[in-house]
Formats: C-alpha cells, structure tokens, sequence
C-alpha cells in the first residue's frame, strides 16, 4: 500500500524474520528503496505467522486500515504507529485463539474443514453512513453491513433467505451505492427463486463471468 509521503506498508508470506529475538513479522514499512523503517505484529512463533495471510489492507481515501492476525483487531496506520480501530467479536464461529497461540501451531486444514470458524475478514468498507466488510466461515464469503444513521445490522444470510440479494461478494461502496459479485450460477438460483424480484437482467448463463451487482439500502 503506497502512502503520499514516499513510504509504503508491504505484506511478505516469507515473514522477515528477526534474527536477533527469533521473531517474525508479516507488516513492514519501508522507504522507496525497499528497506525496512519498522516492523508490525512480530510473532514470537514464526509458524503463526502464516495466519496473516488472511489479514488483508484496506485503504479508504487516505487512511489505511489492516487487521491484526489472531484476534481480528482492526488498527488504523496513523504517523507510522498502528493505532487499535475496532475488534470484531465472531462469538461461537470465533477461532480459539488463545490455544492457538499457546501451541503455536495452526492446522488450517482443520479449520476450513470444521466450516464453522472465521478465517478471514476482508473488504472493509467505512463512511459517514455505513460501516462494512466480508469474512469467509462455512465454506463462503459472507458480509454485514451497519448503518450508523438507523443504527441497523443488515447480514448477508438473512437477505439472502428474504430474497433481497442474490448471493453475491460484497466489494466497494462508490456514489451511495453498494458494488458486489455475482457468480453465474447463484443468480440463476436467485431469478428461479424469485422471478418477481424487479431486478433488471438478461437471462444468466453458467458461462457467463462474474456480474456486477449494484444496489442501496432502503429509507
């Protein structure tokens, strides 16, 4: 992620380890040269650093957010220092971190496979009105959204069950309205399912790329 002053934070899966303490870190900031200012997050067990791999960056206009591996603590980047944002509580579908970092080992097959922990947040989306992101647990992408205004909760699961989306993978916000893909074959089960939806669409065909989904919460 480029920032305006010349710096730039850098994701590694290779984990620049620290040879002096044994720790590893997957965050860096560096200059234009490439050569690293400061470290984020260092793991004392190198293999848990593989779990950033699913902490992504999001950038919102000029300030740049990222998620801390492990307990889903959003920091916000603020004069070179990580600054905590928000945590976001999972409850049940939450990994059990604590002994994940007690063995420091993480079986990532186990946990996809038990389809019912979180593994990962990504597409964070915040503006005056609306806070939002996606997460992968049971097998898929799902998302909420939060409108601060009506202080409401909007979870994909239940549009989906409603008939208001299709399934779809939440994507950006841009003009008052929400940006989200479609795969070819949810929408066909979607205009099966509802053909009186009013949306507006030529007939889906399983060849078919991704489409693009637009649409606004109601007043």
């Amino acid at each position: 992620v480029t920032r305006g002053d010349g710096t730039f934070l850098t994701y590694t899966q290779s984990r620049d380890l620290d040879e002096e303490n044994g720790s590893s870190s997957s965050y860096c900031l560096r200059n234009a040269e490439g050569e690293i200012l400061k470290k984020y997050f260092p793991f004392e067990n190198e293999n848990l650093g593989q779990w950033g791999l699913f902490s992504p960056f999001w950038k919102e206009e000029d300030q740049i957010y990222l998620v801390c591996p492990l307990n889903f603590t959003i920091f916000r980047f603020e004069d070179g220092e990580m600054e905590p944002w928000m945590q976001v509580d999972f409850g049940a579908a939450s990994a059990d971190f604590g002994k994940i970092k007690e063995e420091g080992e993480i079986d990532f097959d186990d946990l996809r496979e038990g389809g019912t922990k979180v593994l990962k947040m990504d597409y964070l989306i915040h503006t005056g009105e609306y806070l939002a992101f996606s997460f992968f647990v049971d097998g898929e992408t799902k998302f909420v959204i939060f409108d601060k205004d009506r202080e409401t909760l909007y979870y994909s699961d239940v549009l989906y069950e409603n008939g208001v989306l299709p399934k779809c993978q939440l994507q950006a916000f841009r003009n008052g309205r929400f940006l989200a893909l479609v795969e070819p074959l949810d929408l066909i089960e979607f205009s099966k399912s509802y053909p009186h939806s009013g949306f507006e669409m030529k007939k889906p065909s399983e060849s078919d790329n991704p489409y693009v989904l637009t649409f606004a919460l109601a007043n």
